[in-house]
């Protein structure tokens, strides 16, 4: 008897400890004015604090839903952006812009790679951070572009390339994004 009155407390002081912890998350939630966003309504601090433990575990089941939501989402279109510059460092591709909208708006690739984004948002959780701060970062490296040398420099190198094929790659990205809505 007394083993099992042992395990009941133990379990009871795991249930005090994880519901400060999700009380004090809805309540940073709040704080920051975010409420309406996450939560789909305005609590105020007080709220939080008057909420009844199921009330607690509800809403932060909300919370946590809409949470994976958005960083899922996010994930996958940082995941699409980056195939989308790695398929453009190795062939030609007439236009990224539009490449990249309709791989996000197909439904096949949206699901492959909505499930790839919620199986590393569970497996990885806070370590999702870093990996986005990688992949967000990656997404913005012109791999088809090499740095410019100064002038100086191309004559030492007996470099003569003419830096006027910059330009009409700008322009010709420029023709994509008004082709696509972008």
């Amino acid at each position: 008897m007394e083993v099992d009155e042992l395990l009941f407390q133990d379990n009871l002081v795991t249930n005090d400890e994880d519901l400060k912890r999700k009380r004090d998350r809805l309540l940073t939630v709040v704080v920051s004015g975010r409420s309406r966003m996450f939560l789909g309504h305005q609590y105020s601090s007080e709220d939080i604090e008057k909420m009844k433990p199921q009330d607690i575990e509800a809403l932060y089941v909300k919370y946590e839903n809409v949470l994976g939501a958005k960083m899922t989402r996010n994930l996958g279109k940082t995941i699409i952006n980056l195939y989308t510059k790695a398929a453009g460092h190795l062939f030609t591709i007439d236009c990224a812009d539009s490449l990249n909208c309709e791989l996000e708006s197909n439904p096949v690739i949206a699901n492959a790679v909505g499930s790839l984004s919620c199986w590393l948002y569970f497996h990885l959780g806070n370590y999702l951070a870093p990996l986005m701060a990688g992949l967000i970062t990656t997404d913005h490296i012109k791999f088809n572009e090499t740095k410019k040398l100064s002038s100086k420099e191309n004559k030492h190198r007996g470099d003569t390339t003419d830096t006027a094929s910059s330009s009409d790659n700008s322009d010709q990205t420029e023709e994509c994004r008004q082709n696509t809505g972008w």
